[in-house]
Formats: structure tokens, C-alpha cells, sequence
């Protein structure tokens, strides 16, 4: 997935940077300068990680690349890029191949997070593909929501189910639409690029007033 990162785009409404689209690792054209790896340099024993989680930074060169109109998700959409740019995490495809390669598929789920004398957040009361990046950001929504249910059923202002309904429904209603886009995104569907825009906007109703 190539996305802009400038922060300038120019003309405020067109711009040819303003794109983004599926790109073929081997498509013809496409040339990778890479880094030399830390793999190998050193002892294993002085340097265990670096001998065994390295990552390569590369440079990718487009040399006349074709790149189908049906793999462009958005083109000179200035508003679609910012959105992206501003809200997607730039690691957030490497999760994807990271899951592809060592980690087991995990399902996405609501659980009703609560009950007499107990209550649950985090990826224990809902779960979805981390393709997004999003889960500090849902556990911060989370915890600060549950508190705040706490918080009403211990000062007397309102029973435990009462407030701990209202916790559910403030949860669900939070992060269904960045749900909804993620397990579309982990399915391989396609993303109109209308879809990114309503997803930073999802992204900044997640933060609680």
C-alpha cells in the first residue's frame, strides 16, 4: 500500500501527490535500494536481537511503473490523502505480513463486557484485526470510559447495571465505524476512498469529550 507522507500538498484542492494505491512488490519497474542488515555483524550472544529481529529500511524506485486503475484508491484527492496521512499509523500494513508470517489469524469480536461484580475491557471485551493500528487507542477509549462507569456506581449516582449498560453502549458506539473499516480492510475487500475519509473522522470521535 503507497500512501503520501509530504506535508505540503500545494494546490489546496488538486495535487498530484495526493494519491495512493496497490502497488505489486514485483511489478515491472519497481526497484528496492536496501540498507545492509545487522544480521550477521556481531556475536549473537552481545546482540540478540538485532541477530534476530532486524528490519531493512529500503528505498522503493518507481521506474515507469503501470499501476492499474482498479489497484488506485484515491488520485489527486487532497482531502482523502490528508486524512490518510494524518490517521493511518505508517507501520500499519507491516502488521498484516507480520500476522501472514509468525502470528495465528486472531477473530474479531463483541463480548458483553460486563456482569455482577466484574467487568471487561481491552481486547478481552472486543477484538478486531490489528491491521489498523489502532489498539492503544481503543484500550486508552476503554479504560477511561469503565472509570468513568466505576465511578458513577460508587459515588451512588446510578446502579451498577445502569451504568455499565451505558459503558457497553458508549463502547459499541465509539468504535464501530473504525470496525467496520478494519475487518474490511483484514478481509482484502476494497476501500473506496470516501470509506478513509469517514474513518478519520470516526478516528477523532474516539476521544472521548
Amino acid at each position: 500500500f503507497v500512501k503520501p507522507t509530504i506535508a505540503n500538498w500545494g494546490d489546496s484542492e488538486l495535487s498530484d501527490y495526493a494519491l495512493g494505491f496497490i502497488c505489486d512488490m514485483g511489478a515491472p519497474g519497481v526497484k528496492h535500494i536496501c540498507r545492509t542488515g545487522f544480521t550477521g555483524r556481531a556475536p549473537a550472544a552481545d546482540y540478540p536481537l538485532a541477530n534476530r529481529f532486524d528490519e531493512v529500511d529500503t528505498l522503493v524506485v518507481f521506474d515507469d511503473v503501470e499501476i492499474p486503475w482498479e489497484n488506485v484508491l484515491f488520485y489527486r484527492h487532497t482531502r482523502a490523502a490528508t486524512f490518510i496521512r494524518a490517521t493511518l499509523h505508517r507501520y500499519s500494513a507491516f502488521a498484516f505480513v507480520q500476522r501472514i508470517q509468525r502470528t495465528a489469524d486472531m477473530p474479531n469480536y463483541f463480548r458483553r463486557p460486563y456482569g455482577p461484580g466484574w467487568a471487561l475491557t481491552g481486547d478481552a471485551g472486543y477484538h478486531r484485526d490489528f491491521i489498523t493500528g489502532l489498539g492503544i487507542n481503543d484500550a486508552f477509549l476503554q479504560a477511561e470510559l469503565l472509570v468513568e462507569a466505576i465511578d458513577d456506581v460508587f459515588s451512588g449516582r446510578r446502579g451498577e447495571e445502569e451504568s455499565f449498560a451505558d459503558f457497553e453502549q458508549k463502547r459499541n458506539a465509539f468504535v464501530k465505524p473504525t470496525y467496520d473499516l478494519t475487518t474490511k480492510m483484514a478481509g482484502g475487500q476494497q476501500v473506496d476512498p470516501m470509506e478513509f475519509m469517514a474513518f478519520g473522522a470516526a478516528m477523532a470521535r474516539m476521544i472521548p469529550a
